[in-house]
């Protein structure tokens, strides 16, 4: 544990809060792939939650504060598809619900009762319902906009508002209660930031490559005002004080100055401005307001800046700098138990485990199963269709010389696991594959260059070890016929039984090219307490599989 952390923890349980900053600040991390916890009494970072390679852009908390989400928004050639459950408190994931295929969250925000949340489908122009009980989508609404990628909720939750960027530019409504096609209001070009008054009585869009703020009617549903703003602002931030903040930034190829303006809301004048520091970036900036304080996220400087709002944007400190390009924030009153994170290591705070409960201890020599594979029930896409019919049997040399990674992890010959600190290493006596699992909260490399055994990262969601692979070779999964291609996700959830002497593993293959929705499969790993790996023979005269 790194010496400002004991700090940290020192003053959190030795200390009160001698700031008027108080609680957590939770921050996405763009190119950290992850979700830090920041105590504002320390003031500075006491958890790092890594949710893996696909990068968030927001953050929202639960009514009660006790737990954040975050979405797989993902860089243009990796679009994601969860949403990440995440206990303040433990500073631990909690749950990642799949939205399907064609998803691509970039905004999640809680619904007013805690149990349901709602997600932007950025890639299908969709907004989802989630039920977080049971970790499913319970419906989907149509935008009726393109490229829909900002939502914020109405008082009552009654309504979302989302924001459109592609086209003309729009804002829609959707109501959540109501069978009832959503309301199109074309804004202005480049859609983005939004955000609705304390009393629900008007929405803010800023549109963000025509150098405006759209002042929207909650009841006519019409735009009403038109403010003047600087170039490229994608954010906007009301507080319940009666201030909205509107930071700028961006231009691609011709990056603009970068400032941070504050409004007053209730007669939609400017109060003032205040530029940033650091040279123009072509990125956007998170930005929020809490308790009479604006906090402003910087990636391409890597700050998180604090002003005062009272008589302006005076007194600016930076609150952490140096940071993974920070982003998306949101404020809880919970804080991380730092007596639960006293007993970690270094490397288990940085991979997110936050119980002083060591992890399970999977070491050992398995027997695995095949799993309940159900061939003639799988989503083939017409190229995966095609491709399965053109499966046949391998001759007496294939079947020994070639072998994929789906056949290796699936196959009936058994598995040693060599658990460490950071790394699981799993030794298949199938052709003595070796396989690496790193869990020291690094993401999948870029770029990633197919192998049979691809690349493979692990973290642990309480007792379970989640172990997702990419960059694999086209292969096979069965020898009857479960194709899959160099853009195939594998993710496998292992959890160990309380005996200690089975492992039930829940694999879900993900592949768009041959499958139009996610393969999920059950397989079973059975202790062989006096078991060993053997030497693999195989003649040409075998098969690989009888």
């Amino acid at each position: 544990m790194t010496r400002s952390l004991w700090m940290a923890l020192l003053l959190y349980v030795c200390c009160s809060s001698v700031s008027a900053l108080d609680g957590t600040l939770i921050v996405a991390n763009r190119s950290g792939g992850s979700i830090s916890l920041i105590d504002l009494a320390a003031g500075v970072e006491i958890a790092r939650v890594p949710i893996g390679p696909i990068i968030p852009h927001e953050v929202a908390v639960s009514p009660d504060g006790t737990k954040a989400l975050a979405g797989e928004y993902g860089p243009e050639d990796d679009h994601g598809r969860h949403i990440v459950l995440i206990d303040v408190a433990s500073a631990s994931v909690e749950a990642r619900i799949d939205l399907g295929p064609g998803s691509r969250p970039h905004s999640v925000l809680f619904l007013p009762d805690g149990r349901h949340a709602v997600a932007t489908m950025q890639e299908s122009d969709q907004l989802a319902l989630v039920d977080l009980d049971t970790r499913s989508v319970v419906r989907t609404y149509p935008t009726g906009g393109r490229d829909g990628h900002m939502v914020r909720l109405s008082p009552d939750g009654s309504r979302a508002y989302v924001t459109s960027r592609g086209a003309e530019g729009t804002l829609s409504v959707i109501f959540l209660d109501q069978e009832r096609a959503p309301v199109v209001i074309e804004t202005g070009l480049g859609a983005e930031g939004l955000d609705v008054t304390a009393d629900g009585g008007e929405i803010w869009v800023a549109n963000r490559r025509e150098e405006t703020i759209s002042v929207i009617d909650a009841e006519s549903l019409e735009v009403v005002a038109t403010l003047d703003s600087r170039p490229f602002s994608g954010r906007i931030e009301m507080g319940r004080d009666g201030y909205a903040i509107v930071p700028n930034g961006g231009g691609l190829q011709s990056p603009v100055p970068r400032f941070v303006r504050l409004w007053d809301v209730g007669s939609r004048t400017l109060v003032g401005e205040m530029p940033l520091p650091g040279e123009p970036y072509e990125g956007n900036f998170g930005a929020l307001i809490h308790d009479g304080t604006a906090f402003v996220a910087d990636p391409g400087e890597g700050l998180i800046q604090i002003y005062d709002l009272d008589g302006g944007l005076s007194n600016r400190r930076v609150l952490i700098d140096n940071h993974d390009a920070p982003d998306g924030m949101a404020w809880t009153p919970v804080r991380v138990n730092a007596m639960a994170l006293a007993g970690l290591t270094g490397a288990q705070v940085a991979s997110g485990r936050s119980s002083a409960e060591p992890p399970p201890d999977l070491t050992g020599i398995w027997n695995q199963d095949r799993g309940n594979w159900s061939i003639e029930d799988l989503p083939f896409t017409p190229e995966g269709r095609e491709k399965q019919a053109s499966k046949r049997a391998p001759d007496a040399v294939e079947a020994c010389t070639v072998h994929y990674f789906g056949q290796t992890i699936t196959g009936p010959l058994p598995v040693e696991i060599l658990q460490r600190q950071n790394r699981a290493t799993f030794l298949y006596e199938l052709q003595h594959e070796v396989r690496r699992i790193f869990m020291d909260g690094r993401g999948h490399p870029e770029p990633l260059y197919p192998s049979v055994m691809g690349h493979s990262i692990g973290r642990w969601e309480g007792a379970t070890l989640v172990v997702e692979t990419a960059g694999l070779r086209e292969g096979w999964f069965r020898p009857e016929g479960v194709p899959y291609t160099e853009q195939a996700r594998v993710v496998e959830r292992y959890t160990l039984n309380p005996a200690g002497d089975e492992i039930m593993v829940e694999l879900v293959l993900s592949d768009p090219v041959y499958y139009t929705e996610p393969i999920e499969v059950t397989r079973r790993l059975t202790l062989m307490p006096d078991g060993e790996i053997l030497e693999y023979g195989c003649a040409v005269s075998e098969y690989l599989y009888e």
